[in-house]
């Protein structure tokens, strides 16, 4: 198949009302409030520096997104116990609740785009996606 057939495939693809949301998911979730929130969630050692290398973005974006996650108490800053020059990022109930609502609407979402798909279809899905994107 020519390359710009495949172009026009998936412009045509991601213009569905589906596409378009899940895009707009992945684009909002990529700017970094969700994506931190599950970096965080169940682990006890992370730091901004952490999460800076994790996301591949600088620390002072970082320092922003946490500033911003903090106003809406999605999360909490306490001192290392053992390092005084350390902050240690921890996920409140707000912010937990508010990772497990956006959690629901992405299943919400994706799951009417899959319903048409056998599990081996998905899983042949995801792995070409995983190899395409990795």
């Amino acid at each position: 198949m020519e390359y710009s057939a495949i172009q026009n495939q998936m412009r045509t693809l991601c213009q569905g009302k589906n596409w378009r949301t899940l895009l707009g998911m992945l684009e909002d979730g990529y700017k970094g409030t969700y994506v931190m929130l599950r970096l965080v969630q169940g682990r006890t050692d992370v730091t901004a520096g952490n999460l800076a290398k994790r996301m591949h973005v600088s620390t002072a974006r970082i320092a922003r997104a946490l500033n911003t996650l903090e106003g809406k108490k999605y999360i909490r800053r306490e001192n290392h116990e053992g390092d005084a020059r350390k902050v240690i990022i921890r996920l409140t109930e707000e912010g937990e609740r508010a990772l497990d609502e956006r959690n629901a609407v992405v299943r919400a979402t994706l799951a009417p785009m899959f319903e048409n798909l056998t599990e081996e279809e998905t899983a042949s899905l995801f792995f070409l996606l995983h190899k395409l994107l990795g």
